[in-house]
């Protein structure tokens, strides 16, 4: 690839900007992951004067994109609107995109993960994968100990999955530290919190608890969340924010609909009982969870 030339005599002091773009022509990605070193030596430098804290992971079928940027919640925004991507996009220190026609499957995966490997991730505090292909739970696991002062994690429901056994899974913190310490706020985007769905996300804030590293923030908004998942979910986590049509049922939990949200307010359970249900199409009077025969186009729990 031309740029890989470019890049392996590239040598700016100055450097605080930096956009590759590849196109690939190996059905595996070899030509991509060839520019990977050489992309990872000029994302940050001494001539920066702050750090890597934002991550996006972002793509589709041979495509895969990542932006990192100086700013901490710079990779916490919806990816689905164009101008706030493309924002983002120009006021990274690094973004980096390949595409491939001919790549064969898992070609996207194996990317990533060399990006992630190679890439100073050290300082990151956000990190929002919205790429339909997965991490691998090994990724995760070999990269979490460079992931410590991670605070915020956005995921789409095919990257729970691997992020979700990569915790389930952790050691002993009475022999091991826990993974991912500084971990505080967890956002799910479009996904829908059926039976075994809630109970292994709920298990899995069990276990940070017992560690001593709790989830504080537990963010739904945008999911499918019945009222007694809800209540199961908030039985843990100090602060759960569902779907806007919640904002009409306030229960004893903390939700809201966003940051600094000053409408919650602590009802009574005799209250609680008497609050009219009214429509939505996210929660009902049976008060269960959603099946997991419910038609969806993720199944990752």
């Amino acid at each position: 690839m031309d740029c890989e030339v470019a890049l392996t005599h590239l040598v700016l002091p100055a450097l605080t900007w930096l956009h590759v773009t590849a196109v690939s022509h190996h059905p595996k990605g070899n030509d991509v992951l060839a520019v990977i070193p050489h992309v990872s030596r000029n994302a940050h430098g001494p001539q920066d004067t702050e750090p890597l804290r934002s991550l996006l992971i972002n793509g589709g079928t041979g495509h895969t994109e990542i932006i990192l940027s100086t700013v901490p919640d710079a990779a916490d925004f919806d990816t689905r609107d164009p101008i706030a991507l493309l924002g983002s996009a120009l006021s990274a220190r690094l973004t980096f995109a390949a595409t491939g026609r001919d790549w064969v499957r898992g070609t996207n995966t194996v990317i990533f993960d060399a990006l992630l490997a190679a890439l100073p991730i050290n300082s990151l505090s956000t990190i929002q994968i919205t790429a339909m292909n997965q991490l691998k739970k090994e990724v995760w696991v070999r990269q979490a100990p460079r992931l410590s002062l991670l605070e915020r994690v956005r995921l789409v429901p095919t990257a729970m999955e691997t992020f979700r056994e990569m915790l389930s899974e952790a050691e002993d913190v009475a022999t091991n530290p826990p993974l991912l310490p500084s971990l505080t706020k967890l956002i799910l985007d479009e996904d829908r919190l059926t039976t075994s769905r809630t109970d292994h996300l709920r298990d899995v804030l069990i276990k940070r608890v017992e560690q001593g590293v709790p989830i504080e923030t537990l963010d739904l908004r945008t999911c499918k969340v019945t009222n007694r998942a809800f209540q199961l979910l908030a039985e843990i986590v100090v602060d759960v924010r569902g779907p806007a049509s919640f904002d009409r049922k306030q229960t004893a939990f903390s939700y809201g609909p966003g940051e600094g949200d000053e409408g919650s307010e602590e009802v009574t359970e005799d209250e609680q009982e008497e609050w009219p249900w009214g429509e939505s199409e996210s929660v009902g009077p049976e008060d269960e969870y959603y099946s997991d025969d419910d038609q969806y186009d993720f199944d990752y729990f």
